[in-house]
């Protein structure tokens, strides 16, 4: 089992990727196709890559998704002030 920055920022991307997608369906920001097609990138990221040899990619990917999503959920970036 990693530890380290790097094992660190895939779990985030992990958990923001699930937190993002659960919460543009429930706020009806996503509708239900947007939520498959992007939940079949994230997922693809993650078992593809890894599969096909690629596993250092997946989690940068994932963070492309994860990117996506903000841009689509919260029409924007996201204010930290």
């Amino acid at each position: 089992m990693d530890v380290g920055s790097v094992a660190v920022g895939a779990w985030v991307a992990r958990i923001v990727f699930a937190v993002l997608l659960l919460h543009g369906l429930v706020s009806g920001e996503l509708s239900y196709r947007a939520a498959e097609l992007l939940g079949a990138l994230g997922m693809l990221a993650l078992v593809a890559l890894p599969a096909a040899g690629y596993g250092s990619l997946a989690t940068p990917a994932l963070a492309l998704v994860d990117i996506a999503l903000v841009l689509v959920v919260f029409k924007g970036d996201v204010r930290l002030n």
